[in-house]
């Protein structure tokens, strides 16, 4: 089975935990040996808004080998904007195994000018 990583912003992050008071994720550091980070990936339930994934035009061509609805199942995700239990469904993909991992933005590739 083949590993596939989906990248998320770090803003998934404060965006998660955006309604947790303070003390509550206090605590929840302090009795967990996790990073933020991995306890935020952890508390994930099954649904995550496509705007914090970074590496989205490399995971979609693997989530469009298979069909929802008759669509390839990453058109259907960026349709409603989300990703909930698809990339998880070992019917639709047996030999694939996505996770998720939060990790700082990636720099953008700088093109040089090869001007004379």
């Amino acid at each position: 089975m083949k590993a596939i990583e989906i990248k998320l912003h770090t803003d998934f992050v404060q965006w998660l935990f955006q309604e947790k008071e303070t003390y509550e994720v206090v605590e929840m550091m302090l009795f967990e040996e996790q990073s933020i980070e991995e306890m935020a990936v952890s508390c994930l339930g099954d649904w995550m808004p496509l705007s914090y994934v970074l590496n989205w035009d490399e995971i979609k061509p693997l989530l469009d080998e298979q069909k929802i609805e008759g669509k390839p199942v990453g058109d259907y995700l960026e349709e409603k904007h989300e990703i909930q239990n698809e990339p998880w469904d070992r019917d639709l993909f047996p030999h694939y195994d996505f996770y998720y991992n939060v990790v700082m933005d990636e720099p953008e590739s700088k093109e040089t000018d090869n001007e004379s």
